[in-house]
C-alpha cells in the first residue's frame, strides 16, 4: 500500500522584504487547512483508485477535493512507486528511488490541492455574487 502524505511548504521572506499578509485571513489558505485533520482511503477495484472518506471536514465540497487530489496524485506517481518493486535495485538506489517519489507526491498534492481549492473558491465566490445580483 501506498502512503500518501501532503506537506505545505512555508516560504521564507527576507528580512527587508514586507510581512506577508496574515493567511488566516485568506479563504483559500483557510479552507486547505480544513483538509489538515480530513482522513481518507483509497479502495482499488480492477485497479482503479476509489476515495472514501473516513473524516469529514464537514463540507462535502473540500472532501471533494480532498479526495480528486488523492486519486490524481495517486494516479500520477503510481510508476515511480511501482518501480520501487524491481528486486534487482540497490538498497541505497531504492531509497533514493523511494524519497524521489515520495517528493513527487507531496508536490502533486500540494499543487493539485490549491489549484483545486482555488477553483472551489471561485465557483463559491460566483454563486455568492450571483444571488446577491437577485
Amino acid at each position: 500500500m501506498i502512503a500518501l502524505f501532503a506537506l505545505l511548504a512555508i516560504g521564507q521572506t527576507a528580512a527587508t522584504d514586507p510581512p506577508p499578509p496574515d493567511p488566516s485571513n485568506d479563504i483559500i489558505v483557510r479552507s486547505i487547512r480544513k483538509l489538515d485533520d480530513w482522513r481518507a482511503v483509497l479502495i482499488f477495484q480492477d485497479d482503479t483508485p476509489t476515495c472514501r472518506v473516513v473524516k469529514s471536514t464537514g463540507d462535502a465540497a473540500i472532501d471533494a477535493v480532498g479526495c480528486a487530489t488523492m486519486v490524481q496524485c495517486f494516479v500520477t506517481t503510481k510508476p515511480q512507486f511501482a518501480a520501487l518493486n524491481n528486486r534487482a535495485l540497490s538498497a541505497s538506489k531504492r531509497r533514493s528511488m523511494r524519497l524521489a517519489a515520495n517528493r513527487a507526491m507531496e508536490e502533486c498534492f500540494k499543487t493539485t490541492r490549491r489549484t483545486m481549492m482555488v477553483d472551489l473558491t471561485n465557483r463559491r465566490s460566483a454563486l455568492e455574487s450571483k444571488d446577491r445580483d437577485r
